[in-house]
């Protein structure tokens, strides 16, 4: 979440994965983190959302690469709301969010587009996590699962203990399936 500008050493993979329907390509990128003769790479899904000034686009770091990328629109306008970007590396799937400011309204659609995406016949073996900027404490996303039947048991929060933000609340967590 609110990934800015690529390294300048990352190089483009040629993979580009455009969902059909989605208007959000994410790219992928290969990042070597340590030297010619001693290379530690590591894998940049990353999706430019904010073509103005290029700060709070959407990406996700991997050592290994991605089997499959996805990207998980919420209910709310497309206009207004940035999709979830995620990644499959075996039966596990991690996932970006960046919810909606004051008030994180559209966090609620996301998980529960992301658990309607994964409760299907093919892909309920796998397991996923939801992690980044939610824009609404802990609690009161608890209780917006706890107030949907298909979520109220089928996840959990992870959550710090020390704030995310400077105005002193946790607003960046996890939420797991």
């Amino acid at each position: 979440q609110e990934a800015g500008s690529l390294p300048s050493t990352a190089v483009h993979t040629r993979r580009m994965v455009q969902p059909e329907g989605v208007g959000f390509p994410i790219d992928e990128y290969v990042w070597n983190l340590g030297t010619r003769s001693r290379p530690n790479n590591v894998y940049i899904y990353y999706s430019r959302l904010d073509v103005g000034a290029n700060r709070v686009n959407l990406a996700i770091i991997a050592r290994r690469m991605a089997s499959e990328v996805f990207v998980i629109n919420s209910s709310s306008s497309v206009l207004t709301s940035r999709p979830a970007i995620g990644i499959r590396i075996d039966d596990d799937a991690f996932f970006s969010i960046h919810a909606l400011s004051s008030g994180g309204a559209d966090s609620l659609s996301l998980i529960q587009n992301i658990h309607t995406f994964f409760n299907t016949e093919g892909r309920r073996h796998i397991n996923w996590m939801a992690v980044g900027d939610f824009n609404r404490a802990p609690g009161r996303m608890q209780e917006a699962l706890d107030s949907e039947p298909g979520l109220r048991n089928a996840t959990l929060i992870v959550a710090p203990t020390e704030p995310t933000h400077r105005s002193g609340g946790v607003l960046d967590y996890a939420v797991l399936h």
